[in-house]
């Protein structure tokens, strides 16, 4: 039998960054504030569905009860009509039908669908995440607007919330007119910027979670421990270099560092240090993570000479 991969490969592990426990936070908010929609926003590969996924059916009531969330991803850019919206919408959520294929029935079995989920909290409360927003139509929302009323009108109260990437706000800006002021108030009454890493705090934040055991994901020691376990003996830690890694990525980053260091590179350039870059001897040098950085594929595509894209001789 083969030995399992190691989790770090497999890249199904979760790290509780600041920013991600500051998006929790504001979003709990809305809910005690009583919003009916918000947007969130950030560039690509910062962290977001990633998180909203963790988020998901851990918000509660002000009684503590938990309230049931469902995550809506969006690809279509074309204006859809309404059987097309709900059966895209029923889909995602993996929802059965009575075979019915009609906008009406649809419409009916999602309305159901909510009202249940709304009915698990005294509250009646229920919220839907649409991911990839900037993709949204006005007539996405338009037809959303219709469900919401009606969820309303039955006394549940629906929380709708848009999240997208940097071109979310200019698309949103579209709605600040007399004649969209329903879907304003419905759907984007706050919002919250969602940034990657941003200081060496935060750094080392997140780079302590490959020091610590990790049990939930079949780490006893920690990736470091697993993965460099001479080094981890003799008092390695990656944490103490976050000052290193924080001040080579804003060399290398540029004017792309205000939004901070995206999750998704972040985590590459981790995995290349432990696994191809680190030498038995513990030195991490600035050539090392300059390489991990590189590879990584934050400053764009990465040229590949043939003699393997891993190939960190000179580090």
């Amino acid at each position: 039998m083969k030995p399992a991969p190691h989790h770090i490969h497999c890249g199904n592990y979760y790290i509780n960054t600041h920013s991600h426990q500051r998006l929790a936070w504001v979003v709990q908010r809305w809910v005690l504030m009583d919003l009916m929609g918000g947007y969130i926003w950030g560039w690509p590969r910062i962290g977001k569905t990633q998180a909203i996924e963790r988020l998901q059916n851990r918000l509660t009531t002000r009684t503590g009860e938990p309230i049931r969330s469902f995550f809506i991803p969006q690809h279509d850019t074309h204006v859809p009509g309404d059987l097309k919206f709900y059966q895209y919408i029923q889909s995602s959520l993996a929802i059965d039908h009575d075979g019915r294929v009609t906008a009406a029935s649809l419409y009916g079995t999602l309305l159901r669908h909510f009202m249940s989920a709304g009915d698990a909290n005294s509250e009646r409360r229920v919220i839907l995440f649409f991911d990839e927003a900037q993709l949204m139509t006005r007539m996405h929302y338009v037809l959303l607007l219709g469900l919401v009323n009606d969820l309303q009108r039955l006394k549940y109260r629906p929380l709708i919330i848009s999240v997208g990437s940097n071109e979310l706000p200019d698309k949103i800006a579209r709605y600040h007119n007399r004649d969209d002021a329903q879907l304003r108030h419905r759907f984007f009454h706050a919002y919250h910027r969602m940034y990657g890493l941003r200081d060496e705090a935060e750094v080392a934040h997140a780079l302590s979670w490959f020091d610590s055991p990790q049990p939930k994901y079949a780490s006893t020691n920690g990736y470091v421990a697993d993965l460099v376990p001479e080094l981890y003996e003799k008092g390695w830690r990656l944490a103490s270099h976050a000052k290193l890694l924080w001040t080579t990525f804003k060399a290398m980053a540029g004017d792309s560092k205000d939004h901070g260091w995206q999750m998704a590179y972040f985590c590459i350039a981790v995995r290349l240090l432990l696994c191809d870059i680190m030498k038995s001897d513990g030195e991490l040098t600035l050539t090392m993570v300059k390489a991990a950085i590189s590879a990584s594929g934050m400053l764009g595509p990465v040229a590949d000479s043939g003699d393997g894209l891993t190939n960190f001789a000179a580090a």
